[in-house]
């Protein structure tokens, strides 16, 4: 009995560490990182995840956030903090993509990559996350750590196909399932909008 309160103890002071490590990260996202103040559009990312969260059984709770940026990237945090570019969404043809990573982050939150090394991995100059999906080849990754990224990367792809399945997404296994539906279509149509807009209110040479 003792040695189980004990496991279960240290479980949960795991788990604070990793939410304390994970805000603190997250704060310095945000303060460097614009979000997207579209409380609309974020809900249909959360939902999406939060529909994946459900069947991933992780420790933490997981917070699904959008960096309305131009560069497509998708980035986790311990303590489950997951972010996405307004770009990577555009790269997605439908909610089923958009899942796979979405789904690709949250694995390596529950495998816990990343967090084994001495301090928090630094993408681009700033925290985006101990365990990051690198989607440029010019990304410098640092040598320890490019070591591990092929075998971990495997491993999040293979418990994210797991979470799509259970999900209900199409994938190889199970392609009568969920690939695209109205609410990411109204997610694309709007990023689509603003990114016209932005593109719009841009100074030309000509100008």
């Amino acid at each position: 009995m003792l040695v189980a309160f004990m496991a279960i103890f240290a479980i949960a002071q795991q788990r604070e560490k990793e939410l304390a490590l994970g805000k603190a990260l997250a704060a310095e996202v945000e303060r460097t990182h614009k979000l997207l103040d579209d409380a609309a559009l974020v809900a249909i990312v959360n939902a999406i995840g939060q529909k994946l969260a459900g069947v991933a059984k992780a420790a933490v709770p997981f917070t699904f956030r959008v960096i309305d940026e131009q560069q497509p990237f998708a980035n986790a945090l311990p303590g489950g903090f997951v972010y996405v570019s307004a770009a990577q969404i555009l790269r997605e043809h439908d909610e089923a993509e958009l899942a796979g990573v979405l789904a690709h982050e949250m694995a390596h939150v529950v495998a816990r990559h990343g967090q084994s090394g001495p301090q928090p991995m630094i993408f681009m100059g700033t925290a985006l996350g101990v365990c990051t999906r690198y989607p440029a080849d010019n990304l410098p990754i640092p040598p320890s750590l490019a070591r591990q990224a092929p075998k971990q990367e495997e491993d999040a792809d293979i418990l994210a196909a797991g979470y799509l399945l259970k999900a209900g997404y199409a994938t190889a296994a199970q392609p009568n399932g969920i690939v695209n539906t109205s609410r990411f279509q109204e997610l694309r149509e709007a990023l689509e909008r603003r990114k016209a807009a932005i593109l719009g209110q841009r100074p030309t040479l000509a100008q």
